[in-house]
C-alpha cells in the first residue's frame, strides 16, 4: 500500500519580542551548508531530511554543486519513496525558514514557525529547474503573519504562491504576494516543495537558487479581512465562508489547489456559503474572494 505524508502548514507565532528584525532571506543563495546528524542541510533552513532511531532514514534534500544557477551550490529537492513495514511511504523534498516535524505513525507532517520580518514585499522570486514524469508540480510559497495579542495566535497578513510543472532550463519564478490586511507583519516563512501534497510523484526533482524579495514596489492595503470568515480550518466535508456585508451579490469566491488549479468557482448566493469539499483530496488550498469594491482576499486552508 502506498501512503503519502499529509503536509500541514501552520501559521503560528514566532515569539521573539526583543529580536532584531532581519529584512532579507538568510542563506538565499544556498552557499552555506552544515552537517546535522547524517544529513547535510542548508544553513538557516529546516528540511524534510529525517531519520528514526538510525533505522528509517529519508534524505530528500541535497546540496547540488554541479548544476547551479550561480555560485558554487544550490539546493536540490527530490520526492522519495521507501518501504516501511510493508507500506510504501513517500516524502517530498521540502525546505522552510520555519520548522518541519513528522509523525510516521499517523503519516502526517507539519511546517510551523518562521523568522522575524516586518516589511511588505510584493514578490517572492528566484531561479529554479523542475522535472517530473507525472502530473506533479513544485510549489514555492511565502507566508507573512502577525501575532495577535488578543487571540494569542498569528493572523495571516499576506500569502504568495508559485507552482510549475516541468521546466528543463534555469528560469525565473515569481510569486506575487496577496495581502489581506493593511498591517505590517512580524514574521515570515518560506516553504518550497518538490511535490504537490496531493500527488507525490516519486522522483520529482526541483533545483532552487538565488531567491529574493521585491520590497521596492508599493503594495496597496487589503481592507476586507474583517468582513470575511472562512472556517473551520482544517476542514473536512464542509467549508463555510461567511460575509458580514449584506451586499453578498458583489462577491465571488474560488477554491484553488496548491498547484494553482481552480477547483471551485461561484458567486455568493447568501451571506453564508456552505461548500461541499468532501470529494477533494487532502492538502493545502487557497480560498480567494473577489469583490467589486475591494482588492482580492486570499486565505490558506487545510482539507483533511
Amino acid at each position: 500500500m502506498k501512503k503519502n505524508l499529509l503536509l500541514t502548514i501552520l501559521i503560528t507565532a514566532f515569539l521573539q519580542y526583543n529580536a532584531i528584525f532581519s529584512q532579507s532571506i538568510p542563506n538565499a543563495d544556498f552557499e552555506e551548508w552544515q552537517q546535522e546528524g547524517s544529513f547535510n542541510n542548508p544553513v538557516s533552513w529546516g528540511t524534510s531530511n529525517f531519520s528514526v532511531l538510525s533505522i528509517i532514514s529519508f534524505n530528500p534534500v541535497f546540496q547540488e554543486n554541479s548544476d547551479v544557477y550561480s555560485g558554487s551550490s544550490c539546493v536540490k529537492l527530490e520526492t522519495v519513496e521507501k518501504n516501511i513495514s510493508g507500506d510504501m511511504v513517500k516524502v517530498a523534498g521540502l525546505i522552510t525558514l520555519g520548522n518541519f516535524d513528522i509523525n510516521l505513525s499517523t503519516r502526517r507532517a507539519k511546517v510551523f514557525g518562521g523568522i522575524p520580518f516586518s516589511q511588505r514585499p510584493s514578490l517572492l522570486s528566484g531561479y529554479y529547474k523542475y522535472s517530473t514524469s507525472g502530473l506533479d508540480s513544485c510549489i514555492m510559497s511565502i507566508f507573512l503573519t502577525k501575532f495577535n495579542q488578543y487571540t494569542k495566535v498569528s493572523d495571516t497578513i499576506g500569502i504568495g504562491l508559485f507552482t510549475s510543472s516541468n521546466q528543463s532550463e534555469w528560469s525565473l519564478f515569481e510569486a506575487p504576494i496577496n495581502y489581506n490586511s493593511s498591517e505590517d507583519p512580524d514574521s515570515m516563512n518560506i516553504v518550497i516543495l518538490s511535490s504537490d501534497t496531493s500527488i507525490f510523484d516519486t522522483g520529482s526533482t526541483l533545483f532552487v537558487d538565488n531567491i529574493f524579495l521585491d520590497i521596492t514596489s508599493n503594495v496597496s492595503p487589503f481592507i476586507i479581512e474583517d468582513e470575511i470568515s472562512v472556517f473551520p480550518n482544517p476542514a473536512k466535508d464542509i467549508l463555510t465562508i461567511k460575509l458580514k456585508s449584506d451586499n453578498f451579490m458583489r462577491y465571488n469566491y474560488s477554491l484553488i489547489s496548491a498547484t494553482g488549479q481552480i477547483m471551485l468557482y461561484s458567486k455568493f448566493h447568501s451571506q453564508e456559503e456552505l461548500i461541499d469539499i468532501s470529494k477533494l483530496c487532502s492538502g493545502m488550498y487557497f480560498v480567494k474572494i473577489i469583490s467589486k469594491n475591494h482588492p482580492p482576499f486570499t486565505k490558506s486552508i487545510i482539507i483533511n
